[in-house]
């Protein structure tokens, strides 16, 4: 099952939970405040991974930053 992350309405907290795909535009109760006023978050995971950045530079490079970024 997917990781999807929720924002809270009534309490602001962003918050992540495994859910099938079927189920990921349901409300989830949010952990911090029991709300289900909730909608599903853009996921910053899901941005970074769009990246053109090489996987080559977290070795090759010291620190993992190089030209190829």
């Amino acid at each position: 099952m997917p990781l999807y992350e929720y924002d809270c309405q009534d309490c602001g907290e962003r918050f992540e939970t495994l859910v099938s795909a079927r189920g990921k535009d349901d409300a989830k109760k949010c952990p911090g405040c029991g709300s289900e006023a909730t909608t599903r978050a853009l996921s910053t995971f899901a941005v970074g991974t769009a990246s053109k950045r090489s996987d080559a530079c977290a070795t090759c490079c010291p620190g993992g930053t190089c030209g190829l970024q």
